[in-house]
């Protein structure tokens, strides 16, 4: 489990969490692509 000493570190670290899981990490959703890639084919 995480400890944090402060609300900062927390804030910065679930911020770059939710980044990572809406649009690095792959979604069944879009065939098991990343978002980003998904994007840039329908440009």
């Amino acid at each position: 489990m995480l400890q944090f000493k402060m609300l900062g570190q927390a804030s910065t670290f679930i911020g770059r969490w939710v980044r990572y899981y809406n649009e690095e990490r792959s979604h069944y959703s879009l065939s098991h692509m990343v978002p980003r890639a998904r994007t840039a084919l329908a440009s």
